[in-house]
């Protein structure tokens, strides 16, 4: 997914990545079935709504181990601007946790394709 810049030329701060599940559904489905792009933006914001209410959800010691190398790689590769942005508004271990988060949320979005919860999709 490309970034996309304001009128100002900057990064627009909207986490838009439900935004870009429809619009790929809608390419697929065509405009006479949008309505099945808005069930699967709906599917999957239920989805992630759920999971982050659980709580302490369990993953092995690798697992974490592999994620907290793989964070800092993320932050050793963003690019510098993003990160004096970040780091004027929170600190690095902010950062660090935030991306993590992300990483994490990928992995059970993952585990949930392949254990067929969201077989709707």
């Amino acid at each position: 997914m490309t970034k996309k810049r304001n009128h100002n030329g900057r990064y627009n701060n909207k986490m838009a990545w439900l935004d870009a599940f429809e619009r790929l559904a809608n390419d697929v489905l065509g405009a006479e079935e949008a309505h099945t792009a808005a069930q699967i933006q709906t599917l999957v914001k239920d989805w992630y709504e759920n999971t982050l209410s659980q709580e302490n959800v369990e993953t092995d010691d690798s697992l974490q181990q592999a994620i907290d190398c793989l964070t800092a790689e993320v932050m050793a590769d963003m690019p510098e601007r993003f990160f004096q942005v970040l780091s004027k508004a929170v600190d690095d271990d902010e950062v660090s946790r935030w991306i993590y988060s992300i990483l994490m949320l990928g992995r059970f979005f993952e585990q949930s394709l392949q254990e067929s919860r969201l077989n709707d999709l």
